[in-house]
């Protein structure tokens, strides 16, 4: 299973599709009211930390497409 969380919008999803999962993404990223760039401080559960993809504000959404 698979959750995506954006402002205002979730995507759910029993398998991975990687289609949808990256148009969400495109669609749905970067809208909240706040535009801030820091690390979070949601630690509960992590695993491990997200790594920094392309800058700090994720100027490019999914660069690998």
């Amino acid at each position: 299973p698979l959750a995506l969380l954006t402002w205002g919008c979730r995507l759910t999803m029993s398998y991975v599709n990687p289609t949808i999962v990256q148009r969400f993404i495109r669609e749905k990223a970067l809208r909240g009211p706040e535009t801030v760039s820091r690390d979070g401080e949601f630690s509960n559960g992590l695993m491990a930390r997200a790594k920094i993809v392309t800058d700090m504000d994720d100027t490019t959404l999914c660069p690998q497409l």
